[in-house]
């Protein structure tokens, strides 16, 4: 009867241990320390009157002893996967989190800032200064399309758990 008891007991406590783990989350992806920083999510636009137009992921990540920052974009449109990479210049890095550039592209100047203690990356694109008739010629569609601000919703936070890839409206 004893042995009996025990097995009630640890076939309760093995049910409770397994039912636990099936409701632990996985841990927010945004992980820092004093030689780096990563992160993985998507970028939404910062205007809530946007519509997502393709899924994408991505892997951001840092390095304080480069002062680097490398953003791996995933994304689906048009039918085909698409990456990019963009490299980012840090500019800041402190307790509160990192600031970062970069002016790789030819039309847009992209600025990131992350702040570790509300766990959040903001990007804000804007045209670069450029001649009236070069911009007018060889950026419109860029500038057009590919400024403003963004968030990163970051993986495995509420909202990512809520709608992972967001709403697809293929353009």
């Amino acid at each position: 009867m004893f042995g009996m008891r025990n097995l009630k007991y640890g076939a309760v406590i093995l049910l409770c241990v397994l039912l636990h783990a099936q409701e632990a989350k996985p841990p927010l992806s945004f992980n820092f320390n004093n030689i780096g920083f990563s992160a993985n999510g998507r970028w939404v636009s910062g205007n809530s009157q946007d519509k997502e137009g393709y899924p994408n992921e991505v892997e951001f990540n840092c390095e304080r002893g480069t002062k680097l920052c490398t953003e791996a974009t995933a994304a689906y449109f048009d039918g085909h996967p698409h990456v990019s990479i963009e490299y980012f210049q840090i500019k800041k890095w402190d307790s509160s989190g990192i600031v970062a550039s970069s002016s790789d592209s030819l039309c847009i100047l992209s600025n990131v800032t992350i702040s570790f203690g509300n766990k959040t990356i903001v990007e804000m694109r804007s045209a670069k200064v450029l001649d009236k008739k070069k911009l007018l010629e060889s950026c419109k569609f860029f500038v057009d399309n590919g400024t403003g601000l963004s968030r990163l919703i970051i993986k495995n936070s509420e909202e990512w758990n809520t709608n992972p890839y967001g709403e697809v409206a293929h353009r």
